[in-house]
């Protein structure tokens, strides 16, 4: 296994960025920001931290967004109508025309500039991918494509709430888009699915779930422990990640093309634990924190699985057993050094040795 030693317990962690390991933390009625090695110091509170290619989000709960280039500020947001996109490419302008739709209207810009993407706003929460705007609406269940006008070019919705009523699996509620490929947008859902929408019209072309579907859709596959899905785009492919093992799936033909259960190809490794959660994916690992077999106590431990080797690469139990209230929130992977946040807002930090 791989060797990593606890080089540092940050103390009242308010914020932690997962894919680069920028954090921020509360020392003496302060807030310091850690990027790249340089600390920034504000009396403003940090809400979140959020990496997008090559900008960095400070999101500040002042109505304030700060944004990044390195550890360079390359602009700032101080409007109470600012806010994070689904896709941190663009930010999010909210106007409050309650004359015109009761939730209010949305626009997006891109960060470095002032004028807005749509020539006119949308009610909808937005996104991009690729140059494609996206909006969605949680309480009607609604997902669809926009086009620069600010028209809708189609809509989709999974199924009506009241399809769910007696049903024994979580109702589907759309979380995030996971990546597009040959004309295939894929989405993830709560409750396990995995849905492929043509790019072009949004009609449902494909549907993986983890279990029964009460309502009849033609293009439904039941997968044995399907979990939640990435996009890998090295080779196009959606990495499904479960505490029951993993499910690599073609995205541009929707064919399953990989599968495993951790308990036979790694039983003494990852598949010692009884269940793992917050799994966070790399391009050939992925981090979890989990709970071993036959353990009574929470999820103190943090580990690393390999995906190309199908081995735990390394695992450790981060929290005491004598720490009873105190248990792991978190972990990323960043560099030689992983992150790991408990649930007492200490940030663990290892160095890969």
């Amino acid at each position: 296994m791989i060797a990593y030693k606890e080089i540092a317990q940050i103390k009242h962690v308010c914020a932690l960025e997962p894919a680069t390991g920028k954090y921020a933390y509360q020392e003496n009625g302060y807030y310091y920001l850690a990027l790249d090695g340089l600390l920034l110091k504000d009396k403003s509170p940090i809400i979140s931290i959020d990496t997008e290619g090559e900008y960095t989000y400070v999101n500040y709960n002042n109505s304030r967004i700060e944004v990044y280039s390195g550890h360079t500020l390359l602009k700032t947001f101080d409007d109470p109508n600012v806010l994070l996109c689904t896709t941190r490419h663009y930010i999010g302008r909210y106007h409050r025309d309650r004359a015109v739709h009761e939730g209010g209207l949305n626009n997006i810009q891109h960060p470095l500039e002032d004028k807005e993407l749509l020539a006119k706003s949308a009610p909808y929460f937005l996104g991009e991918v690729d140059g494609i705007i996206f909006g969605f609406e949680p309480n009607d269940d609604e997902f669809c494509r926009l086009d620069y006008s600010g028209d809708v070019v189609w809509s989709f919705t999974f199924q009506t709430r009241s399809d769910w009523n007696d049903s024994c699996i979580a109702q589907p509620e759309f979380i995030n888009i996971i990546g597009i490929a040959q004309g295939l947008l894929w989405l993830n859902y709560r409750g396990g699915q995995l849905v492929a929408l043509d790019l072009e019209t949004g009609k449902l072309r494909h549907l993986f779930s983890p279990g029964h579907i009460e309502k009849d859709h033609s293009p439904h596959t039941i997968i044995e422990g399907l979990g939640y899905g990435y996009f890998r785009p090295s080779d196009q492919t959606i990495v499904s990640i479960s505490s029951w093992g993993i499910h690599i799936i073609d995205a541009s033909t929707a064919e399953c093309l990989e599968s495993y259960a951790f308990s036979e190809v790694d039983p003494h490794g990852i598949g010692a634990f009884e269940d793992f959660e917050d799994s966070r994916f790399g391009e050939d690992c992925f981090t979890f924190i989990g709970k071993r077999t036959h353990e009574s106590s929470g999820m103190r431990w943090a580990g690393v699985f390999d995906l190309k080797t199908r081995k735990l690469l390394w695992a450790d139990e981060v929290i005491p057993r004598d720490e009873e209230e105190t248990s792991c929130r978190y972990v990323a992977h960043a560099g030689d050094k992983l992150y790991i946040k408990d649930s007492q807002d200490t940030l663990h930090i290892y160095q890969r040795e």
